[in-house]
């Protein structure tokens, strides 16, 4: 074959289904050498020497880990002479930990509740041996601690009495002299009965014949939940007839209105699900209104030539929404502007001259009720503050 001579397939090298290369099934080329593509990440190369006596042949392996263990071996055959030689290596590759997580093969993972012991199992593979195997909740690496139900064995770790706290995702971690690997992440899904939702308001102040929507809200998995309310007082318990209160999914919700004295007292609420009903019901108190305290510790907060903003502390609303009056006397009394604030105690008075007195008298609370009688909102009252603020003259 001439110099630089283009090689068909047939001459092309491949390995053996054993892993052999062999030197008689090529076509050796004078000074030129053959780059052959054993896979998409293994290389040889084969080289003649000037005059065609040696071969030399190369591999360049890209070793993955299902090639440790394996054995590498060469060989060389010369059929003119019947000569057979031949080299082997054993691969010891070393890779990454592999981590595999799964629940416990006994473990339904579809039916876990309150209560129930949890087992997982981290399957590894690495070279060399792992020296640490540490498992994750939420990304947060967790502690043996037997008093808390955490036990982590090996590659082993059991969750005794779970609570709904626990739910989450749960991964094992692998280290070895290599580096880490992390396995896939597993869902925990811990079912319990309904308890209630912190934050809710429990305390309604109401007046007679006025409607007070108290809405009950709870945890639960699986959230579908029903339920049943209670009214109790100083004389007697009633149950609350279901068509007296609207549910969906984990809220409650009933208008009650009290009539009489005797209609003030407590709501409780159960909610029950599929796993049980809630061992404390929610707790709610309806109690008569009250007059609002007055606002206090009123302070100039800025002001400018024609305004002055003020700002004041607000007192207890009694049980009902509060609104807020501020009343300035200008000019000795000539003039009285009234200002209001919807929701907090802080007021703006603006458009005086630059040479007003102005002696700021009063800060009110004004209570404010729904009455039945045409929908009208209606004061119920007013709570006179302190004097504040006064004989304030402008010196900007």
């Amino acid at each position: 074959m001439k110099k630089n001579q283009a090689l068909d397939k047939a001459a092309v090298p491949r390995l053996s289904k054993e892993g052999k290369f062999w030197a008689s099934r090529l076509k050796i080329l004078y000074d030129v050498r053959i780059i052959v593509i054993l896979s998409d990440r293994d290389l040889i190369y084969v080289t003649t020497s000037v005059d065609g006596n040696v071969t030399i042949s190369t591999l360049v392996v890209s070793p993955q880990p299902k090639d440790d263990g394996t054995t590498l071996e060469c060989v060389a055959e010369n059929k003119a002479t019947t000569t057979v030689l031949s080299d082997a290596r054993h691969l010891t590759v070393h890779y990454l930990p592999t981590a595999s997580a799964s629940f416990g093969s006994s473990l339904d993972a579809s039916n876990i509740k309150e209560g129930d012991d949890v087992y997982f199992e981290c399957a590894i593979e690495a070279n060399p041996k792992v020296s640490l195997v540490s498992w994750r909740h939420n990304n947060h690496v967790l502690s043996h601690n037997v008093s808390a139900g955490v036990i982590i064995s090996n590659q082993s770790l059991v969750l005794q009495r779970v609570v709904r706290a626990w739910a989450g995702l749960y991964s094992c971690h692998a280290h070895n002299l290599v580096g880490d690997g992390n396995s896939n992440s597993l869902r925990l899904d811990v079912k319990y009965a309904p308890v209630c939702s912190p934050g809710q308001t429990t305390t309604y102040a109401v007046a007679r014949q006025e409607d007070a929507e108290v809405t009950c809200t709870v945890q639960a998995n699986p959230p579908q939940a029903s339920f049943q309310w209670t009214f109790n007082n100083t004389a007697d318990t009633i149950d609350v007839p279901q068509g007296r209160f609207s549910s969906s999914s984990v809220t409650s919700v009933i208008t009650y209105t009290p009539m009489t004295s005797l209609d003030y007292g407590t709501l409780l609420c159960w909610a029950s699900n599929e796993i049980g009903t809630q061992r404390e019901p929610c707790v709610f108190h309806i109690v008569p209104a009250g007059k609002p305290d007055p606002p206090s510790n009123c302070t100039v907060v800025h002001r400018t030539r024609t305004s002055v903003r003020i700002r004041c502390l607000a007192g207890n609303d009694g049980g009902l929404p509060q609104h807020f009056l501020l009343r300035a006397k200008v000019d000795h009394g000539e003039h009285t502007v009234n200002v209001t604030a919807s929701s907090r105690p802080t007021f703006l008075a603006q458009g005086y001259a630059a040479t007003t007195r102005s002696d700021v008298r009063r800060v009110f609370a004004r209570r404010q009720a729904l009455y039945n009688t045409g929908g009208v909102l209606r004061p119920l009252g007013a709570v006179q503050g302190l004097d504040v603020l006064r004989g304030w003259t402008d010196t900007s």
